[in-house]
């Protein structure tokens, strides 16, 4: 491995542990209740899969649509992802620093959100963009390098975000899986002044 690998391999691993470790601002036992989910559509990337409430409750389980960007793994709860479609349908001007252009869907222009530019603001990874998760029936996409197979996890194995901190985006940590669960209205909220 030369030692640009090396190094951005570092930097992966650093942000990682950064989000994985943050006691002050996280917490297993309290929790801050990400928005009720629409109803995925009939037409949806996994149409077997109900709403699911978000709120965390004690036994109950949380069904996560995971994905990639620049080797940093996501999750979004499952009921609020539509569908995925190739990232080569985003189409028109990126607006920097937030949006990369806009794919059409059910007749109308969806805004293409950069992942990587919300996530790792301050960071020199570099994404390959593959494909587009649609969130909320087309309320946004966020451009994404791979899918991973989805997976369902206990409430209380998220570490879930106890105070608004500079990472808006972050609803909690995965711990095990050593993924970072977004908050999908923030990340939208985060965009909103470059969406319009």
């Amino acid at each position: 491995m030369n030692q640009k690998n090396n190094d951005q391999h570092q930097a992966l691993s650093n942000y990682l542990d950064s989000l994985l470790s943050l006691p002050e601002e996280m917490s297993t036992s309290a929790t801050v209740p990400l928005s009720t989910p629409a109803q995925v559509a009939p037409h949806a990337f996994a149409p077997e899969a109900l709403p699911v409430p978000i709120a965390p409750r004690a036994g109950a389980s949380l069904k996560c649509f995971v994905f990639n960007v620049a080797g940093v793994k996501l999750a979004l709860p499952l009921a609020r992802v539509s569908e995925i479609i190739d990232f080569s349908e985003c189409r028109g001007v990126a607006v920097p620093p937030l949006v990369l252009g806009r794919v059409a869907h059910e007749g109308q222009q969806v805004p293409v959100l950069d992942t990587a530019a919300i996530v790792l603001p301050d960071s020199n990874l570099t994404p390959s963009y593959q494909w587009l998760v649609m969130v909320d029936h087309g309320s946004y996409a966020l451009a994404c390098d791979s899918v991973d197979p989805g997976m369902e996890v206990a409430h209380d194995a998220v570490r879930w975000r106890t105070q608004l901190t500079k990472r808006r985006w972050l609803a909690g940590t995965l711990l095990q899986h050593r993924c970072a669960l977004l908050d999908a209205d923030e990340v939208y909220d985060q965009s909103a002044d470059t969406v319009s």
